[in-house]
């Protein structure tokens, strides 16, 4: 199986069962934390790079594919930084995200978004529109 569902599938089973997700926070040489714009429900917001993890798939593994995916970036994992919970999460379904630092490897100019976001950015503070749950997570890990 390769994880795709079809629209039906993904909301039949995620009305059901809680989604597992890897998300990445990837910093720059001056700590500013990487983020893509969204083009897919919720759009318009800011986000860290992340996805779900497939079913045969371990999470290290899927740290290392959804950052070639969304990003086309290599990546060396440094951390486990926690865990959000999108109980209340607008996108529809109550994904769970566990939170990676990651390292970049291969350069930021090699750096290539897929259909998902439209712009990515450094920032040094958190955007005001950025995923709520997002937010939350950072200004635990107090950062910026």
């Amino acid at each position: 199986m390769n994880g795709k569902f079809s629209e039906k599938e993904f909301k039949d089973i995620f009305s059901k069962v809680r989604r597992i997700c890897a998300d990445l926070i990837i910093k720059n040489s001056r700590g500013e934390i990487l983020l893509t714009l969204r083009k897919h429900n919720p759009v318009g917001f800011w986000h860290l790079p992340g996805g779900m993890i497939y079913y045969n798939e371990s999470v290290e593994n899927a740290v290392h594919r959804l950052a070639k995916e969304e990003l086309n970036a290599e990546v060396k994992i440094i951390k486990h930084s926690g865990f959000i919970d999108w109980f209340d999460y607008i996108g529809g379904d109550k994904p769970i995200s566990i939170v990676f630092e990651v390292k970049l490897v291969s350069p930021e100019n090699k750096i290539k978004l897929d259909f998902q976001a439209s712009e990515w950015k450094f920032f040094s503070e958190i955007p005001e529109n950025i995923l709520k749950e997002q937010k939350q997570f950072l200004d635990k890990l107090n950062w910026n």
